[in-house]
């Protein structure tokens, strides 16, 4: 089954939501299913017995909510088969049920591709104002910075792109990074730490007391400022309105971003609202890149933007 996945809801004009074509027309076509069992009591079986609809979609909400287990089992077929027979074979996800068999007749749960509803925008006379300014300044930008806000820009363009929200979760950071300043200067914290233990080597009797010390000195050239030591200078530096709140709401993301990156922790995805925060994140990082890269925060207005 295909699935019309134009993907976009734009105001005022007619728009087919989920129409399909159970004709679905590919050499290579897969299905996957996982079953599993939940016992009913006398209640539940009396309910579904009368096919209560109310019931069915406690039943299946219950079913979304615990899907992690069976998702996984999912993800691990279809990643062995790509592997195993051509990646083509899952390349394309196409439709996604959950089905409830237990009652008279099959009941499922729709899950359908992403779908993002568009602002209704138009260009004012200061808006052409505006463009005309912002295409003057780039043709007058020096090659060098105009190579890297292309570098930087590039990856903002691919997180705008991105539907799957974890995705552009991390693509996010990646155009963030790329503006934060790095500086080759050892972090206090870590200064602090180093000292105290080479206070202590040097205090004590044992006979590798200089090739620790040495060992503490080369240690010293292995740290830099963390990335949130350094975002938060350069929030510091610009001191927008409520600079300390982007510092405190960075922190968690950068943890968030962790948490997958280095532990592969998919559960974050059952308890975390990846969609509100990764709105949140495309916020701060519009508005630093716009600083470091137009030299103001100012940003366009979206329906979707959070409210500071």
């Amino acid at each position: 089954m295909s699935v019309n996945e134009g993907g976009y809801l734009i105001p005022g004009h007619k728009v087919d939501i989920l129409k399909t074509d159970s004709d679905y027309k590919a050499d290579c076509f897969c299905e996957i299913s996982v079953t599993w069992q939940r016992n009913l009591n006398a209640e539940e079986e009396k309910l579904v017995a009368i096919a209560d609809n109310t019931f069915y979609h406690q039943i299946l909400a219950e079913a979304r909510e615990s899907f992690s287990e069976p998702e996984n089992i999912l993800d691990t077929t279809a990643g062995a088969l790509g592997l195993a027979i051509h990646r083509q074979l899952v390349l394309k996800p196409l439709i996604e049920h959950l089905f409830f068999t237990g009652g008279p007749q099959p009941v499922s749960s729709f899950h359908g591709p992403t779908w993002e509803r568009l602002d209704n925008i138009g260009l004012s006379e200061d808006g052409k104002s505006t463009v005309s300014n912002l295409l003057g300044s780039i043709g007058q930008a020096p090659e060098k910075a105009s190579t890297k806000a292309g570098a930087v820009l590039h990856w903002l363009l691919k997180a705008w792109r991105e539907r799957d929200h974890i995705t552009k979760f991390m693509y996010l950071f990646i155009p963030l990074e790329a503006v934060i300043q790095s500086t080759p200067e050892l972090a206090a914290e870590a200064v602090r730490e180093l000292n105290a233990i080479k206070e202590i080597v040097e205090q004590s009797e044992s006979k590798e007391k200089i090739e620790l010390i040495h060992f503490i000195e080369r240690t010293k050239t292995k740290f830099n400022p963390t990335l949130n030591a350094r975002f938060e200078e350069l929030a510091k530096k610009h001191s927008l309105p409520g600079w300390e709140l982007d510092v405190e709401a960075f922190k968690k993301f950068n943890r968030m971003r962790n948490l997958l990156l280095h532990k592969g922790n998919r559960r974050l995805s059952t308890h975390i609202d990846f969609e509100h925060n990764t709105r949140t994140l495309e916020d701060l990082v519009e508005r630093y890149v716009a600083l470091e890269i137009v030299g103001t925060p100012t940003v366009y207005q979206s329906n979707h933007r959070p409210h500071r």
